[in-house]
């Protein structure tokens, strides 16, 4: 049974993974109809990399709820810290010596992709 905390954090974890991917898909296509190919992935890398690894961590953090399971919700959370950590490590090593991607839209698009994690959140009722 799924405590009723840990339901509303699912909840909300996957509208901010909708409302980010959206946002960063149409950044892209503007962005790719306006500039170049290569500065289009670049942004939609950069955006990519916060949608995972913030997808990543709200499968960690809303696995276990309740009093009963609060070590299983402690570990399970420093858990996806630490994964989400590593992940943007490695794709950070993969876009800049593999795929040589331009670092100003990279980084733009992961701060977009990041405001828009928090604005997900402030627009949301309680």
């Amino acid at each position: 049974m799924v405590h009723k905390l840990a339901k509303q954090g699912q909840e909300l974890a996957l509208k901010v993974f909708f409302y980010q991917s959206i946002v960063v898909t149409c950044m892209s296509v503007a962005i790719l109809i306006f500039f170049q190919n290569f500065t289009a992935f670049s942004f939609f890398y950069g955006g990519l990399v916060n949608v995972i690894t913030n997808g990543v961590f709200a499968f960690f953090a809303f696995r276990y709820s309740g009093a009963s399971q609060i070590e299983l919700m402690v570990r399970s959370f420093n858990r996806g810290a630490k994964l989400k950590l590593y992940i943007i490590v490695f794709m950070a090593i993969v876009a800049f010596s593999g795929l040589n991607l331009e670092p100003l839209p990279l980084f733009i698009g992961f701060m977009v992709s990041n405001f828009c994690q928090w604005a997900a959140m402030i627009k949301t009722p309680k």
